[in-house]
């Protein structure tokens, strides 16, 4: 319900002529700076010799699923429970 009225008190006043920014979080979503690039320079650069890196980077990252999985969960879950708390004390 919060939300509704803050939205009608956001919709009256720039009625009323007021100008607010319309957008007021963050941008959360950057995405993984070296997800990409790293293993493309390593395939360019590296050449045939990349590959061995590459397939050891792969084999890491598969056994290793489940504890990134995790931490991965548990980021977003504390950033929803931080964004709740902020939500109900705001």
């Amino acid at each position: 319900m919060r939300a509704a009225e803050a939205r009608a008190a956001e919709a009256r006043s720039t009625m009323e002529g007021e100008t607010r920014p319309r957008f007021r979080g963050r941008c959360t979503a950057r995405g993984d700076p070296l997800g990409l690039p790293a293993p493309l320079g390593v395939f360019l650069v590296g050449g045939e010799r990349a590959r061995s890196t590459l397939g050891g980077w792969k084999d890491r990252a598969a056994r290793h699923n489940v504890a990134v999985m995790a931490v991965l969960f548990s980021v977003m879950g504390l950033k929803l429970l931080g964004d709740g708390i902020a939500v109900r004390t705001a």
